[in-house]
């Protein structure tokens, strides 16, 4: 918890909270903003972390394993150049089962290409309609959203912020044109060290999972990093992680809500550690959705949701088990914790 800074923050801004993590998972975008402003100096707000958005100093793209999340701005380019080769060939795959030419697959991206030089940004559904007038069936079999992340995997856009609740689309190399480069061998490496300084204690499985890349790839950048990491043998698994500092052993677990698809559940292969018996079933559900959860003393211990009711937000937990009274005093202090962030005032209720 303290390496995934949930617990130690310090002075890190929502760039820099996502530029130590390399990558923060992103399919839901409300969820993903309080992800980074949990992991955020004290005083971050919703409308910080979108700020930082606008500003291009976070950016949100279909990276590891093809999924969405979000980047520092200066990152984004070298990390999509890590994992495009691999995305195109699984891009081209799915084009062939849907019918999609290459010459067709072009065609849409010039398209994108030609209209978001014209204008900066556009929405999701002005993009449709650029694929609906080429004749293009966007809704049929999920083309018009398959055509989105497969632009995106060619490095052709990414996503802009957004406006009045509406995603908007923009040209990656305008809208990023400072990002930075980097070459295969030292983006492996660069990767891994930010994956296990902020994620470990963790293992080359674990990595190879949450990256998308093979142990071919990774094995030599463990042994780049070997002066820069810690590790730890346990049973048959060597774990890696950042050099520790004594003060850590000291401090508490504190109570937390954290988001859904939330890099302390979702970012290793392994998740037993985090669940007493079959608790994750009731997070983790089999269409890949992770729910928000309730973390206690390090273990998810329940979910939650939001729900805004007029000027106030609702927080609904659902313990897995009873809780103790300093445990419940925790829990407001979490459910503060999050109302600050939203800069509303909150209501705790016990489903």
């Amino acid at each position: 918890m303290i390496n995934q800074h949930i617990m130690a923050k310090g002075s890190l801004s929502p760039e820099e909270a996502v530029s130590r993590f390399c990558g923060m998972q992103g399919q839901d975008y409300q969820n993903s903003l309080w992800a980074v402003g949990l992991r955020s100096r004290s005083g971050t707000t919703l409308a910080t972390v979108e700020d930082a958005i606008e500003r291009r100093k976070i950016v949100r793209t279909w990276l590891n394993r093809g999924t969405l999340h979000l980047a520092h701005g200066k990152d984004a380019r070298w990390m999509m150049d890590l994992f495009s080769p691999g995305l195109a060939r699984t891009a081209s795959i799915r084009d062939s089962h849907l019918g999609l030419a290459d010459t067709t697959v072009k065609s849409i991206e010039n398209l994108f290409s030609k209209a978001l030089q014209e204008r900066e940004m556009l929405t999701r559904k002005e993009m449709y309609r650029l694929m609906e007038d080429s004749g293009i069936k966007t809704r049929s079999n999920n083309i018009g959203y398959h055509m989105l992340y497969r632009a995106a995997w060619d490095r052709l856009i990414c996503f802009g912020p957004e406006i009045d609740g509406e995603q908007t689309f923009v040209l990656m190399n305008r809208w990023i044109p400072d990002a930075a480069k980097l070459e295969r061998k030292e983006a492996v490496s660069e990767l891994a060290r930010r994956y296990f300084t902020s994620h470990g204690p963790a293992n080359a499985r674990d990595f190879s999972w949450w990256s998308g890349l093979t142990m071919k790839e990774i094995r030599p950048a463990l042994e780049e990093n070997s002066t820069g990491l810690e590790s730890e043998s346990a049973g048959k698994n060597t774990y890696y992680f950042g050099k520790r500092h004594d003060t850590e052993k000291e401090t508490e677990l504190p109570v937390k809500l954290l988001p859904a698809y939330d890099e302390y559940v979702l970012g290793y292969s392994d998740r037993g550690h985090l669940f007493v018996k079959d608790t994750d079933k009731s997070v983790i559900h089999s269409n890949g959705v992770f729910k928000p959860t309730l973390v206690i003393d390090g273990k998810v211990a329940g979910t939650w949701r939001s729900k805004p009711l007029g000027k106030e937000t609702s927080v609904f937990v659902k313990p897995f088990r009873t809780l103790q009274r300093s445990e419940k005093d925790g829990l407001k202090e979490a459910a503060l914790e999050y109302g600050n962030f939203l800069e509303r005032s909150v209501s705790l209720k016990m489903q």
